[in-house]
């Protein structure tokens, strides 16, 4: 019987204003700030060190609707190192649906 090995993500929030966190140091809610595209690359990295078959994106990629050139320059670059790693990503979420 053939394994399938795939690496399932869910609601990146990529942007997230994190509202509500203006009493934290300047330098702790840059980390914070940060984290979403620090996690995106990490788990890319995992991706592609345990050579999964697929990674599978659930929820929301991005934290609104406006999202920023930032968020969708992260979000693509990681998806580019996927693609080169000739791993398949497949996701659904708001941002892919259609009104």
């Amino acid at each position: 019987m053939t394994k399938v090995r795939f690496l399932h993500i869910a609601d990146l929030h990529l942007d997230s204003p994190f509202t509500g966190l203006s009493a934290l140091s300047d330098v702790v809610y840059k980390e914070l700030k940060d984290a979403a595209y620090k996690s995106l690359t990490r788990i890319v990295t995992r991706a592609i060190a345990e050579q999964v078959d697929f990674v599978l994106i659930a929820g929301d990629i991005y934290d609104k609707e406006d999202r920023s050139i930032k968020a969708q320059v992260q979000f693509y670059k990681e998806m580019k190192r996927l693609q080169e790693a000739e791993i398949d990503v497949f996701f659904n979420s708001r941002e892919s649906r259609f009104s």
